[in-house]
């Protein structure tokens, strides 16, 4: 429906409202159904009239321009459009066009902005040929309106042929009708489009806006395609570099709209077109492309899956482009959101520079000083628990503390022995996590023994259970059983012989075993005990446990039928079934970590340890201090982080490089030869080495060779055993898009061609409407002469 049939429906439905006014006055007189129906059924044969009566072309050509886009099919909107021309001359057609609306804006702004056919555009310019230089009250220009609601290629090259020179017209805001059409992401431009934009020389590929961003700038922030991106950096090659007021380049612009589906062939393309100084340039807030690819992540859903595999694939581009040096890089990926950073670590790029930082001097120093902490804690507290255990109870100590000791109940030392070993174990533990921390297979053992033990509690509630019910079905067939009687009574002697023993002996004993040793020998500490299911129901559960480990004594359970039936049952269920299940669940459980989550958990904890230590060691501390001793220039840090983070040939590699080639095999060691290398093999094996060893242990790692830092702390960078296979799918999936490039080159030239014969067409028709029209009126005047001729013959007749 058009706006004036908006406004009808709105007058129609005040009108309502009075009728309904009027009835209700009406009430007090009448009666109310009748009076109510009377004025709904006059209301809606009213309603139906006006539908009716109205006409869409009594509106003007602005209103019935802007009302194409409220049909459901907008060729039919447009076909009024053209009825609406044909019905009116072109003195008429020109002053509609001619007419201001909202915001200064002719019939020419409205037809752009909704996608105009081009034989409309063409009578409206005939009409009013000055229209095309109209700006409104925003600066835009028709070609700015089409431009920005993605008018067909056709209509552009109308516009530009009427007014060539509008290219490089801008709008209030330093627009061009590329910025437009780049920014345009529900119809995006096309390569030709654009290429027609540009200009012939590109002008228009060189103009800023109010922000300083170039037509390249718009094309990587709203998703173009790389044949649009192209034709941008064919039409001028510099605007890859080029930045805008913030400082950011084109690529922060693809790299912080990683989510768009064009984003990483547009990525891909411009790290193979930059070098490797433009690829991590720092913006005036200090950040590289690859924070602004972080902060877009970590606002994107978990639904959007699509979104985030574009952002994956944006960033295995940027890190396959070249190896990365620059602190910030490890910061990024550190801020990254889980799901991203899982698959950062991984990659080879992040694991040879994790790699290259762990093995420098400082995080070398920061982990063995940890190593030696650890060893020194452990070693000191075991020798002092020792010590306080035998000195505590000592004997001549016995007889002053004896009192006290004896009314607290504090006179047995397990209880601090039992404490000192479960801090013994803890520190242990501690080991296995600093040997987690620096070895990948550690690592992986480690995170495996953990994520599978998370993941037994069902199977481990299972066996508990089991294990409960045997022991407590067999304690109750013992008790007061044959067996059990035959058990206490060879028991019995040993007992009495026991009981024989004085009142003060058990004293002394039990008062200090240091000081009066019995005379008795002394017993085995692990229980052994021939019939546990007689003795208690934790001596039972004890011998089921024992029996599911393999301690299998089937002799206990013949003398009853049910107990040997049991026994069977619990060895083809606990030891056959449930065993063989256990092993089952580790090796799948187990194969998941190894392949998944052991090198991402790793990786993960030697980043935040590097980016811990780039932290420490570039804090603004180094700044201050330089500056206070006058080290280095403030102008000079960028290049001096950035050369620190590479590796460095230092003379300690070169010496420790010579060294080790003395043992060179290929080193010929016969005749003079064997006088002299054999000689200084032995002085530098024996002395040189272990001493230039010793001072690095010495000195925490700090004094060590590169070579020998890296040999402890380097770790083996994972790759992808599928990778010829990936190669092989990315392989194909670029030809399927240079394939999918070509058949759309070919659709768009079809469409050009349909375009232009379809505009052929309408001129035709437009031709042939106008020759019918002309016979007609050729027709009517003839029909006049004959009409003339026949009168005057009929007078002459009559006379």
């Amino acid at each position: 429906m058009s706006r004036r049939k908006n406004t009808r429906a709105e007058e129609s439905s005040s009108e309502e409202e009075d009728d309904d006014d009027s009835s209700e006055e009406e009430e007090s007189s009448s009666d109310d159904d009748s009076s109510s129906s009377s004025s709904e059924g006059d209301y809606e044969e009213e309603e139906f009239e006006e539908d009716q009566d109205y006409d869409p072309l009594a509106e003007t050509l602005d209103n019935l321009i802007d009302a194409v886009v409220d049909y459901e099919h907008p060729s039919e909107g447009w076909e009024i459009v053209r009825q609406w021309l044909r019905n009116h001359g072109i003195d008429e057609t020109k002053a509609s066009v001619e007419i201001k609306g909202e915001f200064d804006t002719t019939a020419l702004h409205v037809a752009c902005r909704n996608m105009p056919p081009v034989d409309v555009v063409d009578i409206m310019l005939m009409a009013a040929p000055d229209m095309i230089f109209w700006a409104d009250s925003f600066g835009w220009l028709p070609l700015h309106y089409a431009c920005a609601n993605g008018a067909d290629i056709s209509v552009v090259k109308l516009l530009l042929g009427s007014y060539p020179d509008s290219t490089l017209t801008t709008d209030k805001r330093g627009r061009t009708p590329l910025h437009f059409a780049l920014g345009n992401v529900e119809v995006p431009p096309t390569a030709a489009l654009v290429k027609l934009l540009a200009g012939k020389n590109g002008e228009s590929a060189k103009w800023p806006d109010e922000n300083v961003m170039l037509p390249i700038h718009y094309a990587c922030a709203y998703g173009a395609t790389v044949e649009v991106l192209e034709v941008l950096i064919g039409a001028w090659e510099d605007s890859m570099t080029k930045t805008d007021s913030k400082g950011r380049t084109p690529l922060h612009f693809a790299m912080g709209n990683a989510d768009r589906p064009n984003s990483p062939n547009v990525i891909k393309l411009l790290l193979e077109l930059l070098d490797s100084g433009g690829m991590d340039v720092l913006d005036e807030e200090n950040n590289i492309p690859l924070h602004l690819l972080s902060t877009k992540a970590q606002t994107v859903d978990e639904s959007n899956i699509d979104a985030r595999d574009n952002i994956e694939k944006c960033l295995e581009i940027y890190l396959k482009s070249s190896e990365k040096t620059s602190i910030e890089f490890l910061t990024c990926i550190q801020n990254m959101p889980e799901w991203l950073r899982d698959v950062a670590v991984i990659h080879p790029t992040v694991q040879t520079m994790l790699n290259t930082k762990i093995s420098s001097r400082f995080p070398t120093m920061i982990l063995m000083l940890d190593f030696y902490f650890l060893a020194a804690v452990i070693g000191a507290f075991s020798m002092t628990s020792l010590q306080s255990i035998d000195r505590r109870f000592n004997e001549l100590n016995t007889t002053a503390d004896s009192s006290i000791l004896m009314q607290t109940g504090m006179g047995d030392d397990v209880r601090f022995r039992t404490g000192a070993a479960f801090t013994l174990g803890i520190c242990y533990l501690q080991v296995l996590a600093y040997l987690k921390s620096i070895l990948i297979d550690f690592a992986v053992f480690v995170s495996g023994v953990v994520y599978v033990t998370t993941r037994l509690v069902a199977f481990v509630m299972c066996l508990l259970i089991t294990v409960l019910a045997f022991a407590q079905m067999w304690f109750t067939l013992f008790r007061q059983s044959t067996e059990c009687e035959f058990a206490m009574e060879a028991k019995a002697p040993a007992l009495n012989a026991t009981n024989t023993s004085s009142a003060m002996d058990d004293a002394m004993y039990y008062y200090d075993d240091a000081f009066l040793i019995p005379e008795e020998e002394v017993e085995d500490c692990e229980p052994s005990l021939d019939y546990p299911f007689c003795a208690s129901m934790w001596f039972s559960i004890y011998k089921v446990y024992t029996m599911m480990l393999g301690e299998i004594d089937e002799s206990i359970f013949r003398w009853n039928t049910l107990s040997l039936v049991l026994f069977c049952i619990f060895f083809l269920l606990v030891v056959i079934l449930l065993l063989n299940i256990l092993i089952a669940i580790i090796t799948d459980l187990y194969g998941v970590i190894t392949n998944e989550r052991a090198a991402i958990v790793f990786w993960s904890n030697r980043l935040a340890f590097i980016t811990d230590m780039d932290l420490v060691t570039n804090g603004p501390w180094k700044k201050q201090v330089e500056k206070f001793f006058r080290l280095s220039d403030d102008d000079d840090d960028e290049k001096s982080v950035g050369a620190k983070d590479k590796v460095e040939i230092t003379w300690e590699r070169i010496a420790w490089k010579k060294l080790i080639e003395c043992f060179d095999p290929e080193v010929d060691t016969n005749g003079f030869g064997m006088f002299f290398y054999v000689p200084l093999r032995i002085f530098i094996s024996m002395f040189l080495i272990p001493f230039w060893l010793l001072l690095g242990i010495l000195s925490a790692g700090w004094l060590w060779p590169p070579q020998v830092r890296e040999g402890l702390f380097v770790q083996k960078v994972s790759i992808p055993d599928d990778s010829g296979q990936v190669q092989e799918a990315e392989r194909r999936i670029e030809e399927v898009e240079d394939l999918r490039n070509v058949l759309a080159v070919v659709q768009e030239e079809l469409v050009e061609e349909f375009m232009e014969d379809r505009k052929e067409m309408t001129m035709m028709k437009e031709q042939v409407h106008n020759i019918k029209r002309e016979l007609k009126d050729e027709m009517k005047n003839i029909k006049q002469v004959m009409t003339s001729l026949f009168e005057v013959q009929q007078q002459s007749m009559m006379r």
